[in-house]
């Protein structure tokens, strides 16, 4: 096999891990079974995760990842305008985007999916940790940006309203999964985000001025 760099094989291996999981399953996806699958020594895979459990969280950052960075650069896009973008406009960018994800690789949300179950199985509550870490850090910071775009603010702590975002794109996502129905999707994700936007008013707002007399 030609040589290649560390980045590039991980990367070979964790797409690996996931047509494995897919296909056959989280338990099917054992060290052996990627590095066949992957074409890969064994070695190879070993040198690159050190272990198992490793490679299973490599494949839920990348599949949280990529859902993350969809949601954040459909927002960095309405930057260019007069950051006067209704909040429920914002939000429905980024649920757009994370239903753009669903749509185009509908493999990877089943893998990440099946991976949370078998997590749950196998109590690898730190994995299931990790993964609602990452969604709950990236949900707040673009709520917080989204805020700031339309002007308006929080009505409660913008960790509640996080909870919530995370709690209706779970939703989602296990509905997409089990009808893989675009329409159905691209719906419930406007409801979400006008729900969410209720949540949210301007920062001139009476009642803000009644807490802060500033």
């Amino acid at each position: 096999m030609t040589r290649m760099p560390v980045a590039e094989r991980r990367q070979a291996l964790v797409d690996a891990t996931i047509r494995v999981i897919v296909r056959d399953g989280v338990a099917a996806a054992t060290t052996r079974a990627v590095a066949a699958e992957a074409q890969m020594p064994l070695a190879s895979l070993h040198y690159a995760f050190g272990s198992r459990d490793a490679l299973l969280r490599a494949v839920a950052e990348e599949v949280t990842g990529a859902e993350l960075s969809a949601a954040r650069d459909g927002l960095l896009l309405l930057d260019e305008g007069d950051g006067q973008t209704p909040i429920a406009e914002l939000m429905l960018v980024g649920v757009d985007r994370f239903v753009d994800l669903l749509v185009e690789h509908p493999e990877r949300e089943l893998a990440l999916a099946e991976l949370t179950v078998h997590a749950r199985r196998t109590g690898m509550d730190d994995l299931l940790d990790h993964v609602h870490t990452v969604y709950q850090s990236a949900a707040e910071a673009n709520l917080v940006h989204a805020a700031a775009q339309a002007h308006v603010r929080w009505t409660v702590p913008v960790a509640e309203v996080a909870e919530q975002l995370v709690m209706l794109l779970d939703g989602l996502t296990w509905s997409w999964i089990g009808g893989r129905d675009e329409g159905t999707a691209r719906r419930n994700g406007r409801f979400a985000a006008q729900a969410l936007a209720r949540l949210a008013e301007p920062v001139d707002h009476p009642a803000r001025a009644a807490a802060d007399p500033r």
